[in-house]
């Protein structure tokens, strides 16, 4: 046998996220504006000889910061290079495959593809009418895994929904708060009195920093140790000197952070009420964007149309007729609004 028959046969997957240089891509999520003052004077002052030696492994001063600002101990917090990689880990760590990890049927790909990667057990959960998280049909499960605000809704679950799932099941659930911090409210609160609960956390959104793509998760202690038993078993690769240098500079820069949240939610409302004035139908969004779709121009006619016009939107297969946009500048969405009229 030859060593190209033991290679695995995979389906080639066209990245349907790639666009040309010269498109507007409204479809991923990101904050549009820069890390702010302290980043930059962070990565002037970085001492380069700090290079050659391994990165601090234990991030001391990085779980510091975290733990004062969620009121939580330095130990019960895992740090990760990305959300998949992060998920993947807690998947490995807290469902044992017996039961079906129940996730919404409409959520992020990024939870979805972790536990078919790990070939765990999943059955997805029906949206209200309204789209929103429906907690009462969470039964039974053997895992939970959810998104606060939802992806790509932007719709937040309340804390007595997470609190009643926390309660009827008796099992693991993580409440992933990737896009927390523009209008929606973290629950690391509940960890305390809810031990099953695991919090994720991102530093992409809120702090502008989707090029170091760095996650973290926030739970029990006794959660947590299993977690990071883990991610130690598999060697996974620590979070780099830089990004670690990049990340205490972040946390430190608290009002900077505030004053681009409130500009983005700002812009948000804004083109939400525009858009409604253009006969669509807009989520509530708690995001840093907006799910909406039009009353009689199908979401795909108007996708089409506006790459041509070079923007890229998301399309949402799992919500028939709904699209969602990346809250960017107030300029570049003013631009983009003037297109739409075109394209609906």
């Amino acid at each position: 046998m030859s060593y190209l028959d033991q290679l695995k046969k995979v389906e080639i997957i066209k990245d349907a996220n790639y666009v040309g240089e010269h498109v507007c891509d409204l479809s991923t999520f990101d904050n549009p504006y820069d890390p702010g003052v302290k980043v930059r004077e962070a990565l002037r002052n970085f001492n380069t000889t700090t290079l050659n030696k391994k990165p601090d492994q234990h991030l001391k001063q990085l779980k510091k910061l975290i733990a004062e600002t969620n009121k939580v101990n330095e130990n019960q917090i895992v740090f990760s290079n990305g959300l998949s990689s992060l998920l993947d880990i807690i998947c490995m760590s807290c469902f044992n495959g017996n039961q079906n990890v129940l996730l919404p049927e409409v959520t992020c790909s990024a939870h979805i593809k972790a536990t078919q990667a790990l070939n765990i057990k999943t059955g997805t959960v029906p949206m209200r009418s309204d789209l929103t998280i429906d907690a009462d049909a969470f039964k039974e499960a053997g895992g939970i895994l959810i998104k606060n605000p939802n992806v790509p809704t932007g719709l937040a679950i309340s804390k007595s929904d997470v609190e009643k799932l926390l309660e009827a099941n008796d099992t693991i659930v993580v409440v992933d708060e990737m896009y927390i911090g523009f209008g929606c409210d973290s629950y690391v609160d509940l960890i305390e009195k809810h031990p099953n609960l695991i919090i994720i956390k991102s530093m992409n959104a809120y702090h502008a920093l989707s090029g170091i793509n760095v996650s973290y998760a926030i739970g029990s202690k006794e959660v947590m140790t299993v977690v990071n038993t883990t991610m130690n078993n598999l060697n996974a690769t620590p979070i780099n000197t830089l990004s670690q240098i990049i990340m205490n500079a972040s946390f430190q820069d608290q009002e900077y952070l505030l004053k681009n949240a409130r500009m983005i939610m700002k812009t948000r409302e804004y083109v939400k009420a525009e858009l409604e004035k253009m006969h669509f139908t807009v989520l509530d969004s708690k995001a840093n964007y907006l799910m909406f779709k039009h009353k009689k121009t199908p979401s795909t006619k108007i996708a089409e149309k506006l790459l041509k016009r070079n923007y890229k939107v998301l399309e949402v297969k799992e919500a028939e007729g709904y699209m969602a946009v990346n809250i960017a500048s107030q300029d570049i969405m003013n631009a983009f609004l003037k297109e739409l009229k075109h394209a609906a």
